[in-house]
């Protein structure tokens, strides 16, 4: 395992999720204290039931289960045992795996590191899959003409035709990123949708694909620094500048992070703050300008991951004193948020219980999967504990998608759990 202290693992994330701009070894995503993480292929129960995120860091604190004569919820493949769900390893492995998408059948995950891959895997299908291999290095050294293109893969979004993900691995030899676009189709082919100068997060929805963008030094074109828009048809690459300039906002070239669509409101981490848009007037060369629509005041830390519900938007803030913070989607530019849950370093994936009551994260550092109520009104709760650096997570009606990092070398895994 690669060693390093964990404010290397902050410094290295928050300048490739938040800035775009540096291109992270996967040596520097290990923690260096090696009984804080435990095999990620381990799926036997660890904790008792959900406990209290103040008591012990191995979950065994609880209530004795969510039911101690058997599990309440159907496992999703998984084991009950004690009446908790234990969780299923849908495949092991793989490369540091980060990113995570859904689609009705699908998983679509990126391995965050060099040469790493773009895989697809069956959504509902048992454990020990063997991915399928969407996108990988010699594939995309040949679209981009460059022999010696070093593929990243980053952020990804899927809907139910199409794929797209951000690809770092460029960067440090032409001074550019790559969007990437893939239909779901058997038979479709990758194709490079937009040159990015520093990529942040993407988002599409049935009509679009949204994405935020940094100029950079040997990327100084001034619409490359903010929030672009661009059609899902016709099929292929992008030529246009359709976007938001983040200038607007902040007065100069800020960083960007993730973004989520969700109706006609795109939510976007720019810098420090979580700002909302009107996604139909995202259209700059048309002058209009009052895209901006809400947002939240300045914050601690920047905006790491952001989910969505019918009311909330809610992002988790990695740095030292983490946070789980929420705003509601109708919030005024510069609104105060509500805290659901402070003192959570590493608190990096996030996704919500869009009909039920809670809010679900992972923490890197500490190898977690917690909850925490949706007003904030109790702890957050430990579900489990022992993973592998826990990173990204996903969520449809009753289930969890998870993946773990590990040291970035065949020792991640992608994990599906039912909700608690």
């Amino acid at each position: 395992m690669h060693e390093m202290k964990t404010g290397n693992v902050r410094a290295c994330f928050g300048a490739l999720l938040v800035a775009g701009l540096t291109a992270c070894s996967s040596g520097d995503f290990a923690l260096s204290d090696p009984n804080a993480v435990a095999d990620a292929t381990d799926t036997s129960p660890i904790a008792d039931g959900p406990g209290d995120a103040s008591e012990s860091d191995d979950g065994t604190g609880g209530d004795g289960g969510i039911d101690s004569g058997g599990c309440a919820v159907d496992c999703q493949g998984g084991a009950c045992v004690a009446g908790v769900c234990r969780p299923v390893a849908l495949a092991t492995g793989l490369d540091g795996p980060y990113g995570i998408a859904l689609n009705g059948k699908s998983i679509y995950v990126t391995e965050f590191v060099a040469h790493g891959r773009v895989l697809r895997f069956d959504k509902h299908g048992s454990a020990g899959q063997t991915p399928q291999v969407v996108a990988d290095e010699p594939t995309l050294a040949v679209l981009t003409k460059s022999p010696t293109y070093v593929t990243q893969p980053f952020s990804i979004a899927a809907n139910e035709t199409d794929v797209f993900w951000s690809d770092v691995g460029g960067l440090a030899d032409t001074g550019f990123t790559k969007l990437f676009r893939v239909p779901t189709t058997p038979a479709g082919k990758v194709v490079p949708y937009y040159e990015l100068c520093a990529q942040g997060g993407v988002a599409v929805n049935d009509l679009r694909v949204f994405w935020a963008n940094q100029a950079t030094p040997k990327c100084l074109r001034p619409e490359q620094n903010g929030l672009f828009r661009g059609d899902l048809a016709p099929t292929g690459g992008h030529s246009g500048s359709v976007y938001f300039p983040f200038d607007t906002v902040t007065g100069a070239p800020t960083t960007p992070g993730p973004v989520v669509i969700d109706g006609n409101r795109v939510f976007v981490g720019v810098g420090s703050q979580l700002l909302i848009f009107d996604a139909d007037k995202i259209d700059v060369p048309s002058g209009v300008t009052d895209a901006l629509v809400g947002g939240s005041d300045k914050l601690v830390a920047a905006p790491y991951a952001i989910a969505t519900d019918f009311e909330s938007v809610i992002w988790t803030g990695f740095p030292s004193g983490g946070s789980v913070s929420s705003l509601a989607k109708s919030s005024a530019p510069n609104t105060a948020p509500r805290v659901l849950v402070k003192d959570q370093t590493g608190a990096l994936g996030v996704t919500v219980d869009g009909p039920g009551s809670y809010v679900y994260f992972t923490n890197y550092a500490k190898g977690q999967l917690l909850r925490v109520k949706k007003d904030g009104s109790s702890p957050a709760e430990i579900i489990l504990a022992k993973l592998d650096h826990p990173a990204f997570l996903a969520s449809d009606l009753n289930t969890l998608y998870f993946t773990t990092f590990g040291s970035g070398h065949g020792d991640g895994a992608l994990m599906r759990l039912a909700k608690p």
